[in-house]
């Protein structure tokens, strides 16, 4: 039976504030309409079962306009594809029967999770969007300019949506390459839900998703799926690297990058050539660099467990790698903020897509 959920399949990328504008004068922005403002209140429980069950629930504004949207992670611990059911509010409040029908529905007819549903923050925006089209496909081109809000803490929130309306998915790799000539940009695996539930609650570090696999998929096909869940597994993490430079966080990084690596070896006669060994260097250098932060971690815990008296000063030797995992870290966060590190992992991602769909044709 085929699966009639509706999906949204969207590229997002993200960009510095102060490279707005110069990001607008591409001419592929030049046809953006005038912004409007948009409010949208993100709904859970106190104890945010939704977010749990990987689901987000929002109520939009746009002048007079209010819609309600119901998203799902995305599909096969991947990057692009969600699924997502709309439905315009007539009135106040929420419109569960809308939802009733969708993933929500089990978690609603638990009456108290129905009672205590209610707005946890908000995302604030100023749009603009255009339609591109890019041989043959149609794409919705979106800049939006704002900020998240959660219990007094807020973070800004600027980003480059392309949206994929009919066509290939390819396309949208092919519309945003182009932009990254004109200012520095970062493939992002979060949405805005994901970036107010972050300030509502410590955001752990991902594990590894189960990427989508069937007996009919085409070898390029599974590819594509396991390499868009491994991208998506290292891009979750390496924000938390460069943000907070967890040790957990650099072995889930480590860890993404390595599945992806293996990945490419075992589906090596679809990757050869230029671009996929240019590709599969830069990724050992960045699981070289962060292989050196988590063998010092793994030698200081080791350190400190020791059970038994050591023939040397355990603590100094420690305090001394500690002060050498520091610099590992910071050269690590270098090359993880560098602007051609943010450009492979783009790069990565679209290989994927186009060898999957050249692969089929």
């Amino acid at each position: 039976m085929p699966d009639s959920t509706p999906r949204e399949t969207e590229l997002k990328l993200e960009v510095a504030r102060a490279d707005l504008d110069r990001l607008r004068s591409h001419p592929l922005l030049q046809a953006l309409g005038s912004p409007r403002r948009m409010v949208s209140a993100y709904y859970d429980t106190p104890d945010l079962k939704l977010h749990g069950a990987g689901l987000s629930l929002r109520v939009r504004q746009a002048g007079a306009k209010r819609v309600q949207t119901l998203k799902t992670a995305p599909e096969g611990a991947g990057l692009l594809v969600r699924g997502e059911w709309e439905s315009p509010l007539m009135g106040e409040g929420l419109d569960l029967a809308a939802v009733a029908d969708t993933p929500l529905g089990d978690l609603l007819r638990q009456d108290e999770i129905s009672a205590a549903l209610a707005p946890r923050f908000s995302v604030e925006v100023e749009r603009a969007t255009s339609l591109v089209s890019r041989d043959g496909s149609e794409i919705e081109l979106t800049i939006d300019d704002g900020v998240v809000q959660a219990d007094g803490r807020r973070a800004d929130l600027t980003e480059v949506e392309f949206e994929l309306k009919a066509g290939e998915t390819r396309a949208l790799f092919d519309a945003a390459r182009e932009l990254f000539d004109a200012a520095p940009l970062r493939l992002s695996s979060r949405s805005k839900g994901e970036a107010g539930y972050e300030l509502l609650q410590e955001t752990p570090s991902a594990r590894a998703g189960d990427p989508k696999l069937t007996r009919a998929m085409t070898s390029a096909k599974a590819l594509q799926a396991i390499g868009r869940a491994c991208l998506a597994h290292f891009l979750k993490n390496e924000r938390r690297v460069r943000e907070t430079g967890a040790p957990e966080a650099v072995h889930q990084a480590r860890v993404g990058l390595r599945r992806l690596r293996a990945a490419m070896s075992v589906f090596k006669s679809l990757l050869v050539d230029l671009e996929s060994q240019r590709l599969k260097v830069g990724l050992k250098q960045l699981a070289d660099a962060l292989g050196q932060v988590r063998d010092l971690d793994v030698l200081i815990v080791g350190l400190a467990e020791l059970e038994v008296a050591a023939p040397f000063d355990r603590d100094r030797l420690i305090e001394g790698l500690r002060v050498r995992r520091a610099e590992a870290l910071a050269a690590a966060v270098s090359i993880l903020q560098a602007p051609e590190s943010a450009r492979l992992a783009f790069d990565v991602s679209r290989s994927e897509e186009h060898t999957s769909e050249l692969q089929s044709h």
